[in-house]
């Protein structure tokens, strides 16, 4: 992950509260529920042709403003998430997000108080970090061709992989990469020595039912596609969506490979799994 969001390693943050919501309240505000609700359709209805999921949704609240990021609540980000698809895809436009319109339950209508959904400068941000996103390489496959599609000599789109390229006990290293899309390489283990401990199995995701009655069934494998690929289809530059099956591996990182002798506990190891376009062979 890039963006405000990454803070592994990070030092002076204060502990995470404890939550003060009731076992039995599911949601503390009903709007959060209604939100979760919104998030649930959008990636229902919007997904097969639209390509928004949860890769996407993780994306655009990457593009946030740091300062943005850290003092918004966690359902506003769902918010905040789901507006900037819906700027980038034209579906709404940015007037209906960012210019406001009277609460609907506002005791005097036809005032002058409004609510603006998200700003303006948000939406310019997260734009301009996607389409730079969209001139960088991703690990794996590359820069995408002139109609926005990716394509792999290793990966097949929509077909799981039967052979994985590594096996149990392989010495690795990971990718040094950096760049302003989407990825599930956390920057605390690029560039790192590894060893592979597991191996897991993986087959394309099945479904059943048509449009948003469409349900995934349950496998008992790793079912999603490659995100660093999922998250970028968007119809605001005609980009298919595409999913590519890749392999996952457990790897083992020794914390001195982490943070230096000075730093790390003897004996010490973080385990970590990972998608296979971020590993390659140790060298000798």
């Amino acid at each position: 992950m890039e963006g405000p969001h990454n803070l592994q390693t990070w030092t002076g943050f204060d502990a995470i509260p404890d939550k003060d919501q009731p076992e039995t309240t599911v949601w503390p505000e009903p709007w959060e529920g209604e939100m979760g609700a919104i998030f649930a359709m959008t990636t229902s209805v919007f997904y097969p042709e639209k390509g928004f999921n949860l890769d996407a949704a993780r994306w655009y609240r990457e593009t946030m403003q740091w300062r943005t990021y850290g003092n918004t609540p966690y359902f506003d980000l769902w918010l905040r998430s789901v507006s900037t698809y819906f700027s980038l895809s034209g579906l709404v436009t940015r007037a209906d997000l960012t210019e406001g319109y009277p609460p609907p339950d506002y005791p005097q209508p036809g005032t002058s108080t409004s609510v603006a959904i998200i700003d303006k400068d948000s939406l310019d941000l997260a734009a301009q970090l996607r389409g730079q996103a969209l001139t960088q390489a991703v690990p794996g496959f590359g820069k995408p061709q002139t109609d926005g599609r990716y394509s792999s000599p290793s990966y097949q789109e929509g077909t799981a992989v039967n052979h994985p390229l590594f096996a149990i006990g392989d010495r690795v290293e990971t990718l040094l990469q950096i760049g302003t899309g989407h990825t599930r390489e956390y920057p605390v283990y690029r560039g790192r020595p590894g060893v592979v401990v597991a191996s897991y199995g993986i087959v394309a995701a099945q479904f059943t039912g048509e449009g948003p009655s469409r349900i995934r069934v349950f496998q008992p494998y790793y079912q999603p596609g490659y995100p660093d690929i999922a998250s970028r289809a968007s119809p605001v530059d005609g980009a298919p969506r595409q999913e590519f099956f890749v392999p996952v591996y457990s790897i083992r990182f020794e914390a001195r490979d982490l943070w230096g002798d000075g730093y790390a506990e003897e004996g010490v190891a973080v385990y970590v799994d990972m998608f296979e376009p971020y590993l390659k062979r140790a060298a000798g």
